[in-house]
């Protein structure tokens, strides 16, 4: 519940396309791996939102995902890893 939350309060902020839709295409140049970009034309156009921002989206469910794997690992797993930092916040 709490992840949901989170991630529906900020990653759909920064995660937000807006579709546009219209009657004749309109132009758009399109960039892909090749060293060329291409004009061509489409009826739907998406748009970025206010906030948009793509790799603020991502960090926010990576870090969701790293607060849910956390608890999977027991502190004698990770003492005897070496990670000496996190040992002592268990002990």
């Amino acid at each position: 519940m709490l992840k949901l939350l989170a991630n529906s309060t900020s990653y759909g902020i920064f995660a937000e396309l807006n579709v546009q839709s219209y009657d004749r295409p309109k132009p758009v140049v399109c960039y892909g791996a090749e060293d060329q970009e291409f004009a061509t034309g489409t009826k739907s156009v998406e748009e970025a939102g206010t906030h948009f921002h793509p790799l603020l989206a991502t960090l926010i469910t990576g870090a969701a995902r790293l607060m849910l794997a956390l608890p999977s690992v027991s502190p004698p797993t990770m003492a005897s890893a070496g990670r000496s930092a996190i040992r002592i916040a268990w002990h």
